[in-house]
């Protein structure tokens, strides 16, 4: 199997008349889990939507398993890439069973019924998120830390090959954030799939992820791995402030000053 999932080149993005990358260039491989970091207004949302297909870039492609992503039909990209909104749920009128069984329609053979298998895949990913015990309730009964987690569980359900997470760290306790970004690392060993996640937090990045796409101002960026990114004066540099590397036995931790 190439080991190749998706690649990003020359890729030029702006929105309205700020450039906010050019000539971004970078290969997620399977069983990577990469980070998408910079200030509010870098471009995180717009790089994260582009490679999915859902919004226009201003030149360079971005190829999914050896396709480009602009040609691949809905429902197959659908099975190769799931995202985490950065908004949220919205208002659907549904209980938290119906939403996460919304990430199995793609692999569905039925529009009439729910195959067995995938109501044990929605079941299994409402236990793993602590939501078992309100799969009747209604979406718009859910505190925003719930919702969240009904978010995640529904792309754990849908099972892609690349996992887009934008802010999966929303309205989630200390406790939690570290318990489904592990989960989603499990996945991304265990099905040999990938994960690119946009955050604020630098830690959690260098906590989960093995490789960082660091978007500066003026269209710039940085690529490699999270030890050649997450460095001072990178950091400093992506988020104008001073920001400081500590180290405390195996744990690395950044904070501004």
């Amino acid at each position: 199997m190439n080991s190749s999932l998706v690649t990003a080149s020359n890729l030029t993005l702006s929105l309205g008349d700020k450039l906010l990358c050019e000539n971004l260039n970078f290969t997620i491989e399977h069983n990577q889990s990469w980070a998408l970091l910079g200030r509010n207004g870098a471009g995180k949302t717009t790089l994260l939507h582009s490679l999915m297909g859902i919004q226009a870039t201003s030149a360079g492609s971005v190829v999914l398993n050896g396709e480009d992503i602009t040609q691949i039909p809905r429902r197959k990209l659908a099975l190769m890439i799931g995202m985490l909104f950065q908004d949220g749920m919205g208002s659907l009128p549904a209980t938290v069973m119906e939403t996460v069984m919304l990430g199995r329609h793609p692999h569905s053979t039925s529009l009439l019924s729910d195959s067995a298998s995938d109501k044990e895949v929605a079941v299994q990913a409402l236990q793993a998120f602590d939501l078992a015990h309100c799969a009747q309730r209604r979406i718009e009964s859910l505190s925003g830390g719930e919702q969240q987690r009904l978010a995640l569980a529904m792309l754990y359900t849908q099972r892609p090959e690349l996992y887009l997470l934008d802010e999966p760290n929303n309205h989630l306790d200390v406790a939690f954030q570290v318990r489904l970004l592990s989960k989603f690392r499990d996945l991304v060993s265990n099905d040999n799939a990938s994960l690119l996640m946009a955050t604020h937090d630098v830690n959690l990045a260098a906590r989960f992820c093995d490789h960082v796409v660091l978007m500066l101002n003026s269209g710039r960026h940085l690529v490699g791995t999270t030890e050649e990114i997450l460095t001072e004066d990178n950091l400093s540099a992506a988020f104008e402030c001073q920001v400081r590397k500590v180290k405390e036995g195996q744990m690395t931790l950044f904070y501004p000053e």
